[in-house]
């Protein structure tokens, strides 16, 4: 694979050295180096790239507003497939959880993301579509997991229909804003990754995924008094009071909704589904918190 994603990058023109295999990369995203550009991540893609020239366009203007996300270098066929060879940035995964002030920063570039999508449907958006309509069939596949999934499932449709859905939003949406996507040096954040699914719709799933992050995180926690360490304030009411001033309690319930259901119902290419246990848990905890 690491001569594919050499061969890939010297088709585009760049001549890559030191390829390793990214250790969260599923086997297609590479880290390498060149002469002129340094430190670069290679990813490949099966098919032909469809939709990846969009989601650079996206990933531009966000950077034209100052937006944290990696500059694209080249990107086109590869043998086999696509390639897309963005600079590496600074940083490592914020996998312990984004500290205060990164945490701060994260919430601007989310910002940053408002309207920037405009010109993409107003209609209703991906993120509707999936939990409402069930565009994706995630539900049915979710309820599959297992009794409690189900039950879940059920208390779920029932809290998302509760209260009146969201005005569609025209911001970008990265989608899978989790932890290992979001860089830090120190303290501070270093970059946001992955532009896989940068789409127009509500910016509030990418808050909302970061809450979710945090809930998990202090799943993984023993002992202690269930605080997020360096924070002194809950960052999962922080992000859940940004979701309310953007998108209100129609806003956090469709995010909420659209995370589980994704998590539980989507079967990945290579086919490790996420355990469903911290989903469940996590998703619980989330509908239980007395935001409304």
């Amino acid at each position: 694979m690491a001569e594919r994603a050499r061969a890939a990058a010297r088709q585009l023109g760049l001549h890559v050295a030191d390829v390793t295999a990214a250790p969260r990369g599923r086997g297609t995203t590479f880290f390498a180096v060149t002469a002129d550009e340094g430190p670069v991540v290679v990813k490949w893609y099966a098919g032909d790239g469809h939709g990846i020239t969009e989601r650079v366009a996206r990933s531009d203007e966000l950077r034209r507003r100052g937006h944290p996300t990696a500059r694209t270098l080249v990107h086109g066929p590869s043998p086999g497939g696509y390639t897309l060879v963005q600079e590496r940035m600074p940083g490592a995964p914020a996998v312990r959880g984004p500290g205060p002030e990164a945490l701060q920063e994260l919430r601007a570039a989310v910002e940053l993301q408002a309207g920037a999508g405009e010109g993409g449907p107003r209609e209703q958006c991906w993120i509707a579509a999936a939990v409402r309509d069930d565009a994706m069939g995630w539900w049915a596949a979710a309820r599959a997991r297992s009794a409690r999934a189900a039950r879940l499932c059920d208390r779920l449709g029932a809290w998302l229909a509760a209260v009146p859905a969201p005005q569609p939003r025209t911001d970008l949406v990265f989608g899978d804003l989790n932890f290992t996507n979001v860089l830090v040096a120190g303290d501070r954040l270093s970059g946001i990754v992955d532009i896989d699914l940068l789409n127009a719709g509500d910016r509030c799933l990418d808050l909302a995924r970061l809450a979710f992050e945090y809930e998990l995180l202090r799943g993984r926690m023993r002992g202690g008094d269930g605080r997020i360490a360096g924070h002194r304030d809950d960052p999962v009411d922080v992000l859940a009071e940004d979701v309310l001033r953007i998108s209100g309690r129609g806003g956090w319930r469709q995010a909420v909704a659209f995370i589980a259901v994704a998590r539980l119902g989507w079967r990945p290419p290579d086919g490790r589904r996420d355990p469903q246990e911290p989903t469940l848990r996590v998703t619980e905890r989330l509908m239980g918190r007395p935001y409304d």
